[in-house]
């Protein structure tokens, strides 16, 4: 019996044990698998990820075989470091890799010392209010759009985008309110393009790279309205194509050289979230050491290779033994969160679904969704996603859409975005 736990709180967590147990069905290998922290989790079995020796406790009493580490507060707390020296079979960064996610200030001047192409960026601490209101004001008299960030993990609400005066004071007081995480925080240049997903998985020595995604963030069709985690993804993300051996080159590579000459040797996946302009200009706008939630959805389910195969040659420090392979298909996946999200919402609203209608070509990863006698009941913002699979964009959205089109949450409480891959069915149309 092959035992797995999953440290993740959304429907990462759910895809990837999704993922290692069909590797160990595939090499007919008996499994048993937990996502330690998962808001699908009863109130009894629930395990808050913050609370680093609770989670530890419950790893070691499950015995597990191995453990992934996907999620960004385990991460920086050091777990993957602890979890090693207990013995335990883990795979992530340390502490000190991760650090490119968990310190955005040490990730952009880390960038800067090994020419990995970065916006224009300077910070400042809640003391430096009016250097950072010149600096700011500054860029936008240049006709720069600008973005205040966090430079610590901040549950994804640590960046303010600012085009005026009046958006600068209100980014300045927002970080001042986002207490210990924006003690130092960040001003950025804005850069215009489109954004893409990358990532790829290292041992410390070498690394592969897996098709691009794209997401979107916006919580309404035409990327309209306010950021929120990710309500859909995309895969393969046409604006990459072409441009692959550059982002290799001029990003990924360099920045798991500079790690590994730094004295921090990567192991894990690490995410890019890049940007290409109009020219064709490539741009970092972050890092993150683990695999993007909605990204994963679209993106594991193509990996035909041995994923259980995959992570522990990873662990070993034998990826140059993988060649891992990915199949062709088109994969999207849609997000359906409570209405209301990313601001105020509801739980506790029962969800319905009518299985006789849903598509064969689909299936759901559940993010925040419990069961009550029998039934199943909201428990978050982003609740469950939609994912499908077809030979084209155009059919992976339309059987995605007629999947989700089988849920309701009572008093209309499901929102979905319906365009999720519009910029690739657009530049198709072209």
């Amino acid at each position: 019996m092959v035992r797995i736990v999953v440290v993740d709180s959304g429907a990462r967590g759910n895809a990837l044990l999704y993922a290692y147990a069909h590797s160990l069905k595939e090499s007919q290998q008996p499994f048993e698998g937990l996502v330690l922290g998962s808001l699908c989790a009863s109130r009894e079995d629930y395990v808050d990820l913050g609370n680093k020796e609770q989670v530890l406790d419950r790893i070691l009493r499950y015995n597990p075989d191995l453990v992934d580490v996907a999620q960004d507060e385990a991460l920086a707390s050091g777990l993957v470091d602890t979890l090693r020296e207990r013995g335990v079979k883990v795979f992530g960064p340390t502490k000190k890799a991760s650090r490119i996610e968990w310190d955005k200030l040490w990730a952009r001047d880390f960038m800067n010392r090994h020419q990995i192409p970065t916006p224009r960026y300077a910070s400042f601490g809640h003391a430096q209010e009016a250097q950072a209101r010149e600096y700011a004001l500054r860029l936008i008299a240049e006709g720069k759009k600008i973005f205040f960030k966090a430079a610590g993990l901040c549950a994804g609400k640590g960046v303010v985008g600012a085009s005026t005066k009046l958006e600068v004071e209100a980014a300045i007081r927002t970080m001042q309110e986002r207490g210990a995480a924006s003690q130092v925080y960040l001003i950025e240049e804005g850069i215009i393009g489109e954004e893409f997903s990358y990532f790829a998985i290292a041992d410390g020595k070498s690394f592969h790279c897996f098709r691009s995604a794209q997401d979107n963030k916006r919580i309404y069709d035409g990327d309209n309205g306010p950021n929120t985690g990710g309500m859909g993804a995309h895969c393969p993300a046409l604006i990459t194509k072409g441009i692959d051996k550059r982002i290799i080159d001029t990003i990924i590579r360099p920045t798991f050289q500079g790690l590994a000459q730094e004295g921090t040797p990567y192991t894990g996946i690490l995410y890019l979230g890049g940007i290409v302009t109009s020219s064709e200009e490539i741009n970092v706008i972050e890092f993150n050491s683990r695999w993007g939630d909605p990204e994963c959805l679209v993106v594991l389910p193509g990996i035909k290779t041995n994923y259980f195969e995959l992570i522990t040659k990873t662990i070993e420090g034998r990826l140059s033994e993988m060649h891992p392979e990915e199949d062709s298909l088109f994969r999207v996946a849609i997000v359906g969160a409570s209405r209301g999200y990313p601001d105020a919402y509801e739980k506790g609203k029962r969800i319905t679904f009518d299985s006789g209608k849903f598509p064969k070509q689909c299936w759901i990863v559940p993010a925040a969704v419990v069961e009550r006698d029998g039934a199943q009941y909201t428990n978050g913002g982003r609740l469950f996603s939609v994912v499908a699979q077809g030979e084209n964009l155009r059919e992976a959205q339309k059987i995605a859409l007629q999947g989700m089109s089988c849920f309701a949450v009572e008093g209309n409480g499901l929102h979905f975005r319906k365009d999720i891959g519009y910029r690739d069915l657009n530049r198709n149309k072209n």
